[in-house]
């Protein structure tokens, strides 16, 4: 992965649990602080959970791209699940063509 990708993709992160960053950074020192910060701050609670749907609840984020078996985005990562979205998960696993399990950041 390219340096650029990872700190986009640890910048998601950081925002999936809550965690506040400069939209542009001054220079690589005060990214470095940043993200050491953001490191030491997240609970291990809110570390990414893999779950079955009958175990989804409101409120938790998608880590990952909810896909149906031929990859179709159903919804995509950094989606906060409703009681909607998680009965559109369940309506379409009643097919079989959802990926189990599910990732997401507990609230």
């Amino acid at each position: 992965m390219r340096a650029r990708d990872w700190v986009g993709h640890l910048l998601e992160t950081c925002s999936l649990v809550g965690i506040d960053v400069p939209s542009r950074w001054q220079v690589d020192e005060e990214l470095l602080a940043v993200l050491a910060e953001a490191i030491r701050a997240v609970p291990f609670e809110r570390a990414l959970l893999q779950l079955s749907l009958p175990e989804l609840r409101p409120g938790m984020v998608l880590a990952v791209d909810a896909c149906i078996g031929d990859g179709t985005l159903l919804l995509a990562h950094g989606h906060h699940l409703t009681a909607q979205s998680i009965e559109r998960l369940t309506n379409h696993a009643t097919t079989g063509t959802v990926r189990q399990p599910v990732t997401v950041v507990a609230p």
